[in-house]
């Protein structure tokens, strides 16, 4: 059997095998143009780390264009791979073309997931929450938000007891939620992005109404205590219990308890014509659509179109129910940005 040369080595499709012949970076041969193999796909992980390592190299020092972007497209193919790599070149400010491949290969795998989530036939809120997270935040860690999640919804069991009523229970969920962890709207800056981004809302405490009720949700589902959503034109609030007459709280407002009938003539004063249908509650689907379209709203008025367009791909594949009041009005809140 021959022997390989131990150094030095470079690297071929999808940087898979060492090269029986040592070429320097900026060599078109340095990244041969064959498809990879089968063999390729199926390399120890040592050798795999070192392969893409020393693609995230040349991907720092190539000079050739072309040959820059055959390094380009196979770390795109490499996708998740390779992003330890590359995030560490990025974190040492070595140059913007790791993280643009790293941003893009993100990107990418955040697209699959869209779809994959979309096309279930049941959707998970918490989930489709954080994929909005991760399009705003995209080094942000899923698990850690949904550790803060497990806390907040222990610390609140544990005040609540076994078993609260709809009276005991609301004073401290409230309490807790809005005085004590500090959750509230963001009166000062409505429209920043991060109002929507999960991570961020938990870490800041701020939100705008619908992010707010999502956190209230998602930790009143651990809990598993009667909370629901209920998709109001102009203002997203959540109920507790099946009773149409409420008890209802606006997260935004601090928790506030309200009634139906104080529902009712506040959307009235605000110039929708009541329907009943506007206290129902809505489902995830729906209540993720809403996040979109609100995100939709604020990227289109800064001028930012690529955010705008991407995020307008995930709201059509979400796909979202029928609203459940009048289009004429529930659509027109959402997409001026009201949550």
């Amino acid at each position: 059997m021959p022997i390989r040369r131990a150094v030095p080595v470079c690297y071929d499709s999808r940087v898979s095998h060492p090269s029986d012949r040592a070429v320097s970076p900026s060599s078109p041969s340095a990244v041969p143009e064959r498809a990879p193999s089968t063999a390729d796909r199926t390399l120890v992980p040592t050798e795999c780390r070192s392969a893409i390592e020393a693609l995230v190299t040349l991907l720092g020092c190539e000079t050739k264009a072309a040959n820059l972007a055959i390094v380009r497209s196979r770390l795109r193919e490499l996708g998740a791979e390779a992003l330890p790599s590359l995030d560490r070149v990025r974190a040492a400010g070595g140059g913007g073309h790791a993280a643009e491949v790293a941003r893009e290969i993100r990107g990418r795998l955040l697209d699959a997931e869209w779809e994959r989530w979309a096309a279930g036939p049941d959707v998970d809120l918490e989930t489709g929450a954080l994929l909005i997270d991760r399009f705003g935040n995209p080094l942000s860690d899923p698990s850690a938000v949904r550790r803060r999640l497990d806390d907040l919804a222990s610390e609140l069991g544990r005040r609540l007891g076994r078993r609260p009523t709809v009276d005991a229970a609301i004073p401290i969920l409230t309490s807790y939620l809005f005085d004590d962890v500090g959750l509230r709207g963001n009166t000062d800056d409505y429209e920043d992005p991060d109002n929507s981004y999960l991570s961020r809302v938990l870490e800041r405490k701020l939100g705008v109404p619908v992010s707010l009720s999502v956190v209230l949700l998602l930790v009143a589902k651990r809990l598993r205590l009667p909370i629901v959503g209920i998709g109001m034109p102009g203002h997203f609030i959540v109920r507790y219990g099946a009773r149409t007459s409420g008890p209802y709280l606006d997260a935004f407002g601090g928790g506030k308890v309200l009634t139906g009938k104080a529902c009712a003539d506040w959307l009235c004063a605000s110039g929708f014509e009541f329907d009943p249908r506007m206290l129902q509650p809505v489902g995830s689907r729906y209540i993720v659509a809403r996040m979109l379209r609100n995100l939709i709203a604020v990227f289109t008025k800064r001028g930012a179109a690529s955010d705008a367009e991407t995020l307008g791909r995930y709201l059509k594949a979400a796909a979202a129910s029928p609203q459940p009041h009048a289009p004429s009005s529930g659509s027109a809140a959402e997409e001026s940005g009201a949550a």
